[in-house]
């Protein structure tokens, strides 16, 4: 069943003041002070877990911006080391641009890239000589070794981020259901204790329900993104 956390959160703060209301009258129903109390602990619970999703979240954002840096990085050491190639051996020498895959390979996934810098490193150290003429050193070779560790590095980072936001918001959803579960226990409570007496049965209702003066059945709430 969708739910939509920042609400059951909303929902557990404001039933928890309702129920410290009208404690007596609840514990002569069964729910008492540990009741109460266990109440507020997965409130606590459900916002903690929330806070975690939402930092996995700002993680996975910092690691795919630190991928896209390392892989966009590496493209540019690629094309340098191209560009060289092309100032070495002038545009009409197609079998050695062929060679050092200048403008024929697209690089537009990590795995991609990774590849090409692999491949290049032994395509550039055959030309290195002439390429060191033309501004690709030596060091720029043995640099796309670098260039490969860091985008793997990166990648590897992203994806430990991704998995680890799956945890935390499979954490969040189960927590906050077991909330919305607890609200809907003390309503049920509610509904029986107090059934004579409608002005209290509305405090024990949705906030929601009571913000916008409507009446009726409650509607579950829209799933929330991420």
């Amino acid at each position: 069943m969708p739910i939509h956390v920042d609400g059951v959160i909303q929902e557990g703060n404001s039933m928890s003041g309702i129920m410290d209301k009208y404690s007596a009258r609840l514990e002569e129903a069964g729910f008492g002070e540990a009741e109460r109390n266990g109440f507020k602990l997965a409130i606590a619970d459900t916002l903690a877990k929330d806070t975690a999703q939402k930092n996995a979240v700002e993680l996975v954002r910092q690691k795919t911006e630190a991928q896209n840096v390392a892989m966009n990085a590496s493209i540019k050491h690629i094309r340098g080391s191209q560009n060289a190639a092309r100032a070495a051996y002038g545009e009409d020498n197609k079998a050695v641009l062929r060679e050092l895959h200048t403008g024929i390979t697209k690089l537009n996934t990590v795995k991609a890239v990774v590849t090409e810098l692999a491949y290049m490193k032994g395509a550039t150290i055959k030309r290195q000589s002439d390429l060191a003429k033309n501004g690709f050193s030596a060091d720029d070779i043995a640099s796309f070794d670098t260039f490969r560790l860091n985008l793997t590095n990166a990648d590897t980072g992203q994806e430990n981020a991704k998995k680890a936001q799956v945890t935390a918001t499979a954490a969040r959803d189960k927590s906050a259901k077991a909330l919305a579960k607890l609200i809907k226990k003390i309503r049920n409570i509610a509904k029986v204790k107090f059934k004579n007496d409608e002005d209290i049965l509305k405090e024990f209702g949705s906030i929601t329900v009571r913000r916008s003066g409507g009446g009726g059945k409650e509607e579950e709430p829209p799933q929330k993104s991420s």
